[in-house]
């Protein structure tokens, strides 16, 4: 090469020289996303809030009790009909109806709350999420995508650059995203494990109280 330098030291250089300018861009971003942490916060916030109220929406262990009941009572008030208990005129439809209907009225009103709720907070998230993209698209030469601008992120993001694990935006979140996959699988490793130690321990001790027991009845 005209430097006289190998290829790989200039390779090398080249990457630093891209490593620094990125870390100085982040440096920046950081300090212009702190001011958003609330923001971000508040919209994840909502949509969890979101999430758990749709949730609950799909939930029928209500609606199946409530049908329920409400066939026993079909069933109760036809024999008792069938017997002549009860005249078959209009009030008694009337009195069958409101004592059929009745258990999906509290019901109903749930999830209609639920879903007006759920209505409310979205639209309070959009209104967030418009103040942070306004902020996003104001901020210049910003390499990431708005999902990786929260300040937690950037820091994260930031972290990868400066250990030398990454030189570009790019290879940063892939790190980034790799890690929190990582961390996901080992929570879920951790809890399958802790939950195996309990079975075990509460099968164990379940044998010590039988052997005790048989024990005593010798």
């Amino acid at each position: 090469m005209e430097s006289g330098r190998p290829a790989w030291e200039e390779e090398e250089r080249a990457s630093l020289g891209k490593r620094q300018w990125l870390l100085k861009r982040l440096d920046v971003l950081c300090r212009a996303f702190e001011g958003q942490r609330g923001n971000y916060e508040r919209i994840e916030l909502l949509v969890g809030r979101v999430e758990r109220l749709r949730g609950k929406n799909r939930r029928w262990k209500a609606t199946l009790l409530a049908l329920a009941w409400t066939a026993l009572w079909i069933a109760f008030l036809h024999n008792r009909v069938s017997q002549g208990d009860y005249p078959a005129d209009a009030l008694t439809v009337v009195f069958l109806l409101v004592v059929f209907l009745g258990p999906f009225a509290p019901i109903a009103a749930a999830k209609t709350a639920r879903a007006k709720e759920a209505k409310r907070l979205e639209s309070e998230a959009a209104a967030v999420y418009a103040e942070i993209r306004n902020h996003y698209d104001a901020v210049p030469d910003n390499p990431l995508a708005i999902e990786y601008c929260d300040p937690d992120s950037l820091e994260a993001v930031r972290q990868i650059v400066a250990s030398g694990r990454a030189d570009t935006a790019k290879d940063a979140v892939n790190v980034l995203e790799e890690s929190r996959c990582r961390s996901e699988m080992l929570h879920l490793q951790r809890n399958i494990l802790e939950e195996a130690r309990g079975a075990r321990m509460a099968a164990e001790s379940a044998a010590r109280w039988a052997a005790a027991a048989a024990s005593r009845h010798r």
